[in-house]
């Protein structure tokens, strides 16, 4: 009897299954909306189809190490106007919750917020899914298994400046990732304590490359002359902002093409399998390069019918509409070679939930700071305004402080007066080229709240040009001083003063060398 020869893979019998578009279906995903000290959020969507559901039990399993989910607490989204009903429980015997829906009707979506925590920071986790629903007809089981990225697509830091009357506060907002993103709005709210006015012009959108973080500044003032509370009896800011992330918005793009243009031809009944696969594909053809480019063009260079792959899912067809798809496929790949990008051009009020608007809320302690002192140094020029080489120059200092961004218990241990004086040394520093100091560069002194002090300082320019004035520190001194935090803000930080030499006339010959002509001074008079 003849051997028969095993069958090549391409000549294997391949039985392809997929939900079709009527089939109850469930996506999950991070929900849009974070608040960075709240628990995060899934954002579950379960789709009916032609089901009309009695009853619906849905679980949701952790695959990864470290995540706790709180089934327990979920709750339909406020937005869910599909009229189910949601109910969780612990069946006997059974691990987890249990969560119940009822009444779903056909062609609805429900719509579910499940919390969870996480003991490690992971980029993505595995969810098993699994929901046992009734029906008219009878029950059935859908189950699958999902893997989500739940990493912030955005990093956001903040610097403070503090001033007498206000504080400067800058927020530096660029992507965690390779893909930019799209900055819609952002928003430091007030407290009753503080007034926030934002001090810079936000250009609206701004899409924000991974190498060129976008920066927003708001002044910070205090409402009267209140005194502050403690840190855990003071209302915080509060940090919004609305974006979109740009490899999302490619991949909707390409996807709403898709399927819009099979709904409307003789093969819609292959959209959701299609639009999934092409979901996948598109991720992960996209490249740091790809987005970057993306971002800048403002539209979408679609990839080829070979980039996307769909010669490895085409056998997988039936016979009768493998040819019909795959030339449907390639038609659409030549008629849509380049597709806009889709970003929100602009939006007053941002909205969630819409064109894939995220949001990110972050909770922003007002800043503390025990002692702001003020230094500003002025020098007595003369009528010309420029000083001479070697001259000797008088500059009047002048010191005050404020205590008024912290809490008056900070000050208990060092003082009994709340308001009475402490002690404090500036250093007076220039580099030693630059600017002779005559007398003590450093000095002591104690002052109370918003009282001025003055000293009068003597300095010596040593070379000409523009020359920085010297520079001003302030630090704590005495007993139990040196944990007081103190920042000084100085007034004088960048100013110059103008330097000449001290030469009224100068003598100069022309002489011959063998390098050709060139100047010999021979003398010179002081303007003296």
């Amino acid at each position: 009897m003849e051997k028969r020869q095993p069958l090549s893979e391409q000549q294997m019998p391949q039985v392809l299954c997929y939900l079709s578009n009527d089939a109850l279906y469930a996506s999950i995903q991070p929900s849009p909306n974070v608040h960075l000290d709240k628990p995060r959020m899934l954002d579950l969507r379960i789709e009916s189809g032609r089901n009309a559901i009695s009853t619906a039990d849905i679980k949701v399993r952790a695959a990864s190490a470290g995540l706790r989910l709180r089934t327990a607490e979920t709750k339909l989204a406020a937005t869910d106007q599909s009229g189910a009903k949601l109910e969780t429980s612990t069946a006997p015997g059974a691990i987890g919750v249990l969560v119940q829906i009822k009444n779903i009707k056909q062609h609805s979506i429900i719509h579910m917020f499940i919390p969870y925590d996480m003991e490690r920071d992971m980029p993505t986790v595995t969810l098993r899914l699994e929901i046992s629903y009734q029906t008219s007809t009878g029950d059935f089981i859908y189950t699958s298994v999902k893997t989500i990225p739940i990493s912030l697509p955005v990093e956001v830091n903040v610097r403070d400046f503090f001033r007498s009357t206000f504080i400067r506060s800058t927020f530096n907002i660029k992507p965690a990732g390779a893909s930019p993103v799209n900055i819609l709005g952002i928003d430091l709210s007030d407290t009753d304590l503080f007034e926030v006015r934002s001090s810079s012009v936000q250009a609206a959108p701004m899409l924000v490359f991974p190498d060129q973080p976008a920066q927003k500044s708001y002044r910070i003032l205090p409402r009267g002359d209140e005194p502050r509370k403690p840190a855990e009896k003071e209302t915080s800011l509060d940090l919004s902002i609305w974006y979109q992330c740009l490899d999302e918005r490619v991949t909707s793009s390409i996807r709403s093409c898709l399927i819009s243009q099979l709904d409307d031809s003789e093969l819609g009944q292959f959209s959701r399998l299609l639009g999934n696969y092409l979901d996948v594909q598109v991720r992960r053809w996209l490249t740091a390069a790809q987005l970057s480019q993306i971002g800048v063009l403002k539209e979408i260079k679609l990839p080829s019918f070979a980039e996307i792959g769909w010669q490895s899912l085409l056998p997988r067809f039936p016979r009768l509409h493998r040819e019909k798809v795959q030339v449907w496929l390639e038609k659409w790949h030549n008629n849509n070679s380049v597709l806009a990008l889709g970003l929100v051009d602009g939006i007053d009020e941002p909205v969630e939930n819409e064109e894939g608007i995220r949001r990110l809320d972050i909770t922003v302690p007002v800043p503390r700071l025990p002692v702001l002192h003020t230094a500003k140094l002025l020098l007595q020029k003369n009528a010309s305004q420029i000083l001479a080489t070697g001259a000797l120059v008088s500059a009047q200092l002048s010191i005050f402080h404020t205590r008024r961004w912290d809490s008056g218990d900070v000050y208990d241990s060092l003082t009994q007066d709340t308001d009475g004086a402490l002690d404090f040394v500036f250093e007076l520093d220039a580099p030693p080229d630059t600017w002779l100091i005559a007398g003590q560069r450093r000095t002591r002194f104690s002052a109370k709240e918003d009282e001025v002090k003055t000293w009068q300082i003597l300095l010596i320019p040593l070379k000409p040009g523009k020359i920085l004035l010297p520079s001003v520190e302030v630090r704590p001194a005495g007993k139990g001083m040196d944990e007081l935090s103190c920042d000084t803000f100085y007034e004088s930080m960048g100013e110059t003063a103008l330097v000449i030499d001290d030469v009224g006339s100068t003598t100069i010959t022309l002489q011959d060398t063998p390098m050709g002509t060139e100047p010999l001074l021979l003398g010179f008079k002081s303007r003296a």
